[in-house]
């Protein structure tokens, strides 16, 4: 991963991945623009395109819309903890 302004001086995109054979191997990088993203969001996208790419190479035919991007914990805080519903509305709080 490499960020706009380190190591590279501009990106031609908000978000680059490039990607390239070296002895039998597939490498690849991350640029992107600082201004948009931290590292941890670069990071975290990181790891959902490791998990596809080993879900297709574990299972070539499978379905796209199968395959899980998100860890156990990670679905766990998206769709419990950040919907948490159990507090009332104050008064006011819906707008007209």
């Amino acid at each position: 991963m490499a960020a706009a302004g380190e190591g590279l001086d501009q990106v031609k995109f908000d978000l680059e991945l490039s990607l390239g054979e070296c002895d039998e191997v597939i490498a690849g990088t991350f640029g992107y623009a600082t201004a948009l993203f931290d590292q941890a969001t670069i990071e975290r996208q990181r790891g959902y395109l490791l998990a596809l790419l080993r879900a297709m190479v574990a299972d070539a035919g499978q379905p796209v819309g199968r395959i899980e991007l998100l860890s156990s914990d990670e679905r766990s805080y998206l769709l419990e903890d950040l919907n948490r519903t159990a507090g009332g509305l104050s008064v006011g709080a819906v707008h007209p």
